[in-house]
């Protein structure tokens, strides 16, 4: 055996009825893909490949590094009780217990001898056995024939993508957050429109910034039927584009973030309290415009400031540090390959 995998234990008896189990399982325990309707069909089909290049399953509990939750998480009272079972039964013989949630939920999660990666919480109220994962769309570069990364050489001036819905310009940011006591999903979503529609309307109103805006009805291009068409578009207008918008939806984080990524972009990234995957291992701010929330009205200062301190031969090997970033850290591949190291330096 390759003595740099990660040694991993799950035990089928883990998985409740009608659960389904975790990507990180799926080289080993094949699991059923996506339709090929679905846009993000093959988003986990090299990692499938090469999986068992990262992992060792092994047989017994005490032979693994780390156990595995094999099934989704999810924040309700059976899942807790099941997960906090496990937790106990893997802690009687000194591991952890890995678990995965993809979820747009940010309510706190009590946890003892787990490691969390979850996608939506907030870097203020962050636990300590919390980190970020991202959220896995196919890799964008799929979306051309010759799967051939690129960059934009002419750099004179910063072009801004976004392909997306956003909210109307009446109802302001303040004015929606004030009015909120108990968040909900909706006004979680409805904020988000309105972070992406001052970014929008900011950066469009200072002739120097190009922006090439693709305004949506609503969620998932919302009114187009062919959503694989309505992704390509999306897609390619992030290429067509040296930055692009990225902000939190429904939950606090974004796959859009790591979609600009894969594109070899540079995200506008405006954050929103969030958690960045590997970030005691990633410089986040040496590959990104970072722009607080409560910034947002200089969106366009930020993006000049940026774009004008640094030459053209600096942005080109900015888009492609990031390509190499997502294909490293990002991608399902990249994720899982570097998630020993990283359970070494945190755990």
């Amino acid at each position: 055996m390759n003595s740099e995998k990660l040694k991993i234990f799950a035990s089928k008896d883990w998985v409740l009825p009608g659960k389904n189990t975790i990507v990180v399982l799926w080289p080993f325990w094949p699991a059923k893909e996506l339709d090929n309707s679905d846009p993000d069909v093959g988003r986990f089909k090299e990692y499938i490949e090469k999986g068992k290049d990262i992992f060792e399953l092994t047989e017994t509990l005490i032979q693994a590094d780390i156990a595995v939750y094999p099934q989704e998480f999810t924040n309700n009272e059976e899942c807790y009780k099941h997960l906090t079972s496990i937790a106990a039964e893997v802690k009687q013989v000194g591991k952890k217990l890995l678990v995965y949630y993809n979820s747009d939920d940010d309510a706190s999660i009590e946890l003892d001898n787990c490691l969390l990666f979850r996608t939506s919480f907030y870097k203020s109220k962050q636990k300590k056995y919390e980190f970020a994962f991202p959220g896995w769309s196919v890799d964008f570069i799929n979306y051309f024939p010759d799967k051939t990364f690129y960059t934009i050489t002419d750099t004179s001036k910063p072009s801004v993508a976004y392909c997306g819905y956003i909210n109307d310009e009446k109802k302001g940011l303040k004015t929606l957050v004030k009015s909120i006591l108990r968040p909900t999903k909706e006004t979680y979503e409805e904020i988000a429109k309105a972070i992406r529609g001052g970014a929008c309307r900011n950066l469009q109103r200072n002739n120097k910034v190009k922006t090439n805006f693709i305004i949506r009805n609503g969620f998932w291009a919302a009114g187009i039927e062919d959503k694989v068409a309505a992704r390509k578009e999306y897609a390619t207008n992030m290429f067509q584009s040296l930055y692009a918008i990225a902000t939190r939806g429904g939950g606090n984080f974004s796959y859009r973030f790591y979609e600009i990524l894969s594109c070899g972009r540079i995200p506008i990234f405006i954050n929103t309290d969030a958690v960045l995957p590997y970030d005691t291992m990633i410089d986040w701010k040496k590959h990104v415009v970072w722009v607080e929330q409560d910034e947002l009205s200089k969106i366009d200062e930020k993006l000049l400031s940026f774009h004008n301190s640094r030459s053209n031969a600096d942005l080109i090997a900015l888009q492609q540090n990031n390509r190499k970033l997502y294909e490293e850290f990002i991608s399902p591949v990249g994720f899982h390959a570097k998630l020993k190291e990283f359970i070494t330096i945190n755990n």
